[in-house]
């Protein structure tokens, strides 16, 4: 058979749409903040939008810091940005808490020596709404759901529709003595839970 340039004009065509048909559906699923609604509560609902492929911030092989400089830190490897919305529906109230619950399987530093700190934008900048502290387990589940051995890290309450941005950030505390040849590593899972009334 043979090939005419007619053919190859429509086939370059058909290949030239299929590339920017394939290229759009990738810029998409690159660009898109991925969505979890983390917590359906009566009345309304919860929802944790992040831009990571999973709701887990994992610090791997870092080194010693005071808090002062951790709290200024703008390394990425050590913080992530996720934002909670309200959603009412019959609700005249939405609570959510904050909370993170530890991944044993990919931490190998002890509780006492990690250093968690919680910031909330306010008027473009954030501000602190969780002081450096060590992970601190829940002792029993509490109202919101969240377990016993997760921590919890900050409420709030809205009355209407809402969007708040926060950024959780971890660090290795000052003066931990790190092994020679050893790589330290920890990592939770970040979640919220909430109440309508």
């Amino acid at each position: 058979m043979l090939i005419t340039k007619k053919m190859w004009i429509i086939f370059g065509m058909i290949s030239l749409f299929f590339l920017i048909f394939l290229s759009i559906i990738l810029i998409l699923f690159f660009n898109s903040k991925r969505e979890v609604i983390v917590h359906k509560v009566s009345g309304g609902e919860i929802n944790m939008t992040y831009g990571d492929e999973k709701n887990i911030l994992s610090i791997n092989n870092v080194n010693p810091m005071k808090d002062e400089d951790g709290i200024k830190s703008n390394d990425s490897s050590m913080f992530f940005d996720f934002t909670i919305s309200s959603l009412f529906k019959k609700a005249n109230k939405i609570e959510y808490e904050i909370i993170i619950t530890k991944d044993n399987k990919k931490s190998n530093i002890d509780d006492k020596d990690i250093r968690i700190y919680l910031e909330k934008q306010v008027d473009g900048s954030y501000v602190e709404c969780f002081k450096p502290s060590s992970y601190v387990k829940l002792g029993k589940k509490d109202e919101f759901g969240a377990d016993k051995g997760d921590m919890f890290l900050f409420k709030d309450v809205n009355y209407k529709n809402d969007n708040t941005s926060y950024r959780l950030k971890m660090w290795l505390k000052d003066g931990f003595v790190k092994e020679e040849n050893k790589e330290y590593n920890y990592a939770v899972l970040v979640s919220v839970k909430g109440l309508a009334k």
